[in-house]
């Protein structure tokens, strides 16, 4: 059985009355006061514009987001067409678990609806759904890569918040993130990888998250909106999952070996740039111990930490990182190892900061030519961060 438009019921927002999605975004004001005209060309998402600073970006990021829901929209009905409860239990999972599955299926067509309905009452035509691969040949292969996906989007959303212009924006983006998170923890449990093994979501950048998303997507509608990202050069992680810190781990990239490289590892606050070696086409190096849960591997040409279009090589691999037993440790009150903050994969515009005592760190948003700086909303930093910390 599965939910279908018209089972959804009004939604209603506190404060509002009874009215419907599209007229509280009405008033709202959900307006965007973006030049958009150069993204309305007959673009596939294969065939992205390029990113550069603009004042306000915020239907770029609705388009952005919508293209990521279709695909989970998507990879859930695939799966639930194809398996039914009996094959669920067959494969060991409850049925149970089958149930939130079919909750969670609901929950993804919701949100694709809740951002057409967004960007149509901002005037502007909502992206459509792509055709997708997704390799999954068992239930268990479907499951595995549903706690995957999801933390991907995790990721995405917490990435992509301090490029938000719009307050109104923030907070259905941090809500949509909690449910989002929700949704990998009970993907995560159901294949016994420890849901909360890291105490921070982890940011991704809107190019990283693309060099992802891409791999499941064959073709979209030339008439849907061309989106401003970019992808990197594929990395393959080689061993097999789950990784341990402290172990070596072997990647083959898409292209040449570089004459000399790094591994940034990314999980969850802590940015981690490890030397690297080579040897017989791969590239080597070490987890460092600060990793746990899913991480992120990017292949890069120095250790500051600072990943920007122009450091990152290749990547990112997607990594899953036993978390260490904590009986015998204190909780960490200190910040992320790495001094800077640094969300990778906004293409030219790195978030970056460094930590200065109790102070809030502040923003460089950087564009091709010169560097500018704006304060960090605490706002944009707190629910983009705290709304996975208190589901």
């Amino acid at each position: 059985m599965f939910f279908t438009r018209s089972d959804y019921k009004r939604i209603r927002i506190p404060g509002f009355m009874g009215l419907n999605i599209v007229e509280n975004i009405l008033i709202l004001k959900m307006k965007i006061s973006i030049l958009y005209a150069p993204f309305l060309a007959a673009t596939a998402w294969a065939s992205p514009a390029t990113l550069t600073k603009r004042e306000n970006m915020d239907g770029d990021i609705l388009q952005y987001a919508l293209t990521l829901e279709h695909l989970e929209d998507a990879f859930y009905k695939d799966a639930l067409s194809k398996w039914s409860v009996d094959d669920f239990t067959k494969a060991g999972f409850t049925s149970d678990f089958y149930n939130q599955l079919r909750y969670i299926s609901y929950d993804e067509a919701t949100h694709v609806m809740y951002l057409e309905n967004g960007l149509k009452a901002a005037g502007l035509k909502p992206v459509e759904a792509c055709e997708y691969n997704f390799t999954m040949s068992s239930v268990k292969d479907f499951v595995s890569l549903a706690a995957t996906i999801e933390g991907v989007g995790v990721s995405a959303y917490i990435g992509a918040s301090p490029l938000v212009a719009s307050k109104d924006y923030l907070t259905a983006a941090a809500s949509i993130l909690a449910t989002e998170a929700i949704h990998q923890s009970a993907a995560r449990n159901a294949v016994g990888e420890l849901p909360m093994a890291n105490p921070f979501g982890t940011p991704m950048g809107l190019n990283a998250i693309y060099t992802i998303a891409s791999g499941f997507i064959k073709k979209c509608p030339s008439s849907n909106a061309a989106l401003p990202v970019k992808a990197y050069k594929g990395l393959t992680v080689s061993n097999n999952m789950p990784l341990s810190t402290g172990k070596n781990v072997s990647y083959t990239v898409e292209g040449d070996l570089p004459s000399e490289c790094y591994v940034t590892y990314i999980s969850g606050l802590d940015v981690l740039p490890v030397k690297a070696s080579m040897s017989d086409g791969m590239i080597m190096s070490t987890i460092p111990k600060e990793a746990s849960g899913q991480s992120y591997a990017f292949i890069t040409s120095d250790m500051s930490g600072n990943l920007t279009d122009s450091s990152i090589l290749f990547g990112p691999a997607i990594l899953e990182v036993s978390a260490e037993d904590i009986s015998h440790m204190a909780p960490n009150s200190s910040m992320p190892s790495n001094s800077t903050m640094t969300i990778p994969g906004n293409s030219n515009m790195p978030m970056s900061s460094s930590y200065m005592g109790s102070s809030m760190p502040s923003v460089e948003a950087m564009d091709n030519s010169a560097a500018s700086t704006s304060s960090f909303s605490l706002t944009t930093f707190f629910v983009g961060v705290l709304a996975v910390l208190y589901i």
